[in-house]
Formats: C-alpha cells, structure tokens, sequence
C-alpha cells in the first residue's frame, strides 16, 4: 500500500462542493473555514449547556471531558475513545444521546463487544450541522467504531477523518438499527463501512470521499445468516449518497458498494435512492446482489470497468445514468450475470464500454425469465445490447442518436404471441406508406391493410 501524508490543504479542498466560479468557490471556502481544527468554541461552564443531550462531550486542552445534565464531570481522559467508550458501555442498556462540541483524536477505535443487541438507542452527534455540512471531526487513524452486538445507533453530523490509515472507520458484526445521516466519510485505505450479519440500516445524506484500496470498497455488506429481526430479511436504505474520488485516484483505485457477497449470499430488500457516484472508479463501481430492490435516480460517472455488476431477482431499477470514462473502455455500463423478474427502466447511457451498453453475461442460464429493459438512451458507438448467450430480455424502445446500430422499438429471444384473432404485427409499406396486419388463415400467412 503507497504511503501517503494527508496535507491539511488537499483535506480542505477536498471538503469544497463540486462546481466552478465566485458562488462555488465561496461555498467551498467556508466549509473549508468551518473544518479549521480546532472551530467550535469550548464549554467553558461546568454547567451542561444542552438540554437536548443527555451527556455533552468537549475538549478541554489535551482532553476529552463528559458533562452531565447535572453539570457533574462523568467522563476525563486524553484517550478520547476510551471517554466515548465509557460513556456507551455504561449506559447502552437505558439509551444515551451524546453530543460531540468539539474535535476528537481517537488513537485506537471505540470498541464495544456485547454478547446481545438488546441495547436502548444510543446517539452520537455532532454540533451545529447542517446537511452536507458538519462541524466536528473524528479524526480517526486507526477506525472510528468497531462494535459486536451493538444495535440502536444513530450517527449524525460528523466527519470521520481516516486520515489515510488502513482501518476500516466502522466495522460492525450482528449490529442491527443502525442509522447514519448528514455525515462525512473520507481519508482511509480501509472501508467506511463494513456490514456483517446485521440488519436494517439506513444511510442518508452522507458524502463518501477517498476511500478504500483496489478490492477493499468504501462500503462492504453481507446478508445476515442468522434470524434475528422478524425472520424476514435484512433491510438496507441507502438515500442521497454520494461519493467522490477526491483528488487520490490513483491511490483509491476501487469502486463504491460491495452487495456481491462471495458465497452467494443475497442482500435483501435493497433501497437505493438518490445516489451520486463521481469517479474515476477504477474498480466495478455498484457490485449488486439483491433480492427485492429498488434502485431510484442513480448517477454514476466515471466508470473504467463496470458501472453496474448486477445479479438480482425481484428487482426495480428506474432513472439510471451510467458513463464510461470513455467510449469503448472497460466491459460495460451494466453486466448482468444473472437475473429474475426484473425491470430496467428509464436508462441513459454516455459513453459505454468496449462490450456494448448492457452486456450479458455467456453463462447466464438459459430458463431466466421477466426481464425488461424499458426506455433506452445511448450516446455511443458500441453496442446497446450484447449478449454471447444468445439470451436477450423484452427490450422496449431503445433511442440511439449516433452510431451503426439502429434504433430498436422491441426486441426478444423469447415467442411471442397474440391471442387475440383479430390483432396481429402491423407493418408500414416502405413506398406507399399503407399499414398492414399479418396474420393466418389456415395456415396461409396473409396480410391486410389497416
């Protein structure tokens, strides 16, 4: 793994909003000003100045100091992990909301090993944030939580910083009702998240930014083996995402989500919305699969291998753009290894990769069935559809403004056919312009004007 030493200039820059000119780049600069370390004022009063929280956390020199509603000292120690870890283990059974006023430097991971997730709801948060923004960062070298059995945890506006160390910043095993929102994930050679065994999670307006290492992706789930939770299956909502490269692409060379569990084990019920994915990816950018998922208005960019590694059943995925880095590069926007009752809708595609738009994968088995592919756009010279199997779903109206390949209203390895007697396949004569019917009489193929 390269050696990196993360400059406080790149990790402000990196903190700016996409966009150019005077108003993005004033934005950018006061985000930048609100991560200036240290920026939120000290609790100069022993007093507990937020009613809102149980327990306030601030810093006070070196230290990481707890205060109670009661103004008493709980909690005082430079091991700011130990003081956050303290706080939990103490009062995870009736539930504790702790918010964080100031900057803390975890050296090792807030670590908490239950044997039951029958804990009450236990929040971390930031102060002062605001969507997309947040104002106090963990800086994190070495992983933020790594927890077993823990459940109930909300995490909202904070910026876990990894400072470019290999952990992973939150590792959880049978840890169920996890919700992180309004936070910021960037800085480490680890994963931002790796999910095993756990159960409904929900991750909204989070931003991802440098993360992971070749096969290690910023966010690793498993589906749970275990029957913990209703004996249903293991909810995932991710909402208003987004990830970013950053400026380290050739460090960070991986994708985004890792769902493709290696021993065939499938997430399910999958809710993905409102995604945004800025590359370079060097990797597969969304390793999917899922069972009964819903993929909503999802933008990936970037792509150098695949955008879409898809292997679902039961499955909606409406409002999708994927773009290669460039045309021709990589094997395709989506390769689809196996699917099942399945419905691609509303699908643009720029720049596609060297196996067409949508590839299709030679071993995909010959009884897959329901799956359609709806509206279609393509900006490319490869292929819309390529599939080696010979297989090819129902393919509805694709639009493709350049290129060899001509347009396609429908297209099938599958019969077709029309019950109705009187209906039949409708053909335009090419120099009079007069419709026709085809249909059989007897076993004569006929035609008639319409």
């Amino acid at each position: 793994m390269p050696e990196k030493h993360y400059k406080r200039r790149e990790f402000l820059k990196g903190l700016g909003l996409l966009g150019a000119g005077a108003l993005a780049g004033s934005l950018a600069s006061k985000i930048a000003e609100a991560y200036t370390i240290p920026q939120v004022e000290r609790v100069v009063s022993p007093r507990h100045p937020d009613f809102s929280a149980d327990v306030i956390v601030y810093r006070d020199g070196s230290y990481a100091v707890a205060v109670d509603r009661k103004g008493n000292t709980i909690a005082r120690s430079t091991d700011h992990a130990e003081v956050l870890k303290s706080l939990i283990e103490q009062y995870a059974n009736t539930g504790i909301h702790i918010k964080i006023m100031d900057n803390l430097e975890l050296n090792e991971p807030i670590t908490i090993n239950r044997t039951s997730s029958n804990n009450k709801k236990v929040i971390l948060e930031g102060a002062g944030y605001h969507p997309y923004r947040t104002r106090v960062t963990i800086i994190a070298p070495n992983g933020f939580i790594h927890a077993t059995y823990l459940a109930n945890v909300d995490i909202k506006g904070l910026t876990i910083y990894g400072q470019d160390g290999s952990a992973d910043l939150i590792k959880c095993t049978y840890c169920d009702f996890w919700s992180i929102t309004n936070s910021y994930f960037l800085a480490t050679y680890g994963s931002a998240i790796h999910a095993e065994e756990c159960w409904e999670w929900l991750i909204h307006n989070t931003r991802f930014s440098n993360l992971g290492y070749q096969d290690k992706y910023p966010i690793v789930i498993r589906r749970p083996t275990t029957c913990r939770v209703g004996c249903d299956s293991a909810e995932w909502y991710l909402m208003n995402i987004r990830f970013e490269t950053g400026y380290d692409t050739d460090e960070h060379d991986t994708g985004a989500i890792d769902f493709y569990d290696p021993n065939g084990i499938a997430v399910s019920r999958l809710l993905l919305a409102g995604g945004r994915f800025h590359g370079p990816f060097a990797r597969d950018v969304i390793k999917l699969r899922a069972a009964t998922t819903m993929m909503e208005s999802t933008y990936i960019s970037g792509a150098k291998t695949v955008g879409l590694w898809l292997r679902a059943s039961d499955t909606i995925i409406n409002d999708l753009s994927i773009n290669m880095e460039s045309d021709g590069i990589g094997i395709a926007n989506i390769y689809i290894e196996s699917i099942y009752n399945v419905i691609l809708d509303n699908l643009q595609f720029s720049n596609c990769g060297a196996n067409g738009c949508i590839y299709i994968d030679p071993n995909i088995s010959s009884n897959v069935q329901y799956q359609v592919i709806g509206k279609v756009r393509a900006y490319t010279d490869q292929p819309i559809i390529n599939s080696p199997s010979g297989y090819y779903p129902v393919i509805l109206d694709v639009r493709k403004p350049y290129g060899t390949e001509p347009d396609i209203a429908y297209k099938t390895s599958r019969d077709i056919e029309i019950t109705n007697s009187s209906r039949g396949i409708i053909l335009r004569d090419r120099t009079t312009g007069t419709r026709y019917r085809l249909y059989v009489d007897n076993g004569n193929l006929n035609i008639e004007p319409v």
